[in-house]
């Protein structure tokens, strides 16, 4: 069931649920996961969620920062 919340968190672009889901889960969504929701938050008008995205998406993608 939270899988499927988290997708649809990626889907809508919002960072907040797609964390909230990762916190509860201890999973933390990997950089494609992200950069997608970047785009659709982007898309969405949501910014601000685009850019933390992006930001997570680009942690994830350097290992030395993790």
């Amino acid at each position: 069931r939270l899988a499927a919340v988290a997708a649809q968190a990626v889907e809508r672009g919002d960072a907040f649920l797609l964390r909230e889901v990762a916190r509860v889960t201890r999973e933390e969504p990997s950089p494609a996961q992200w950069q997608a929701l970047a785009e659709a938050a982007e898309a969405a008008g949501r910014l601000l969620y685009a850019g933390t995205a992006r930001r997570q998406a680009a942690r994830g993608d350097d290992p030395s920062r993790n």
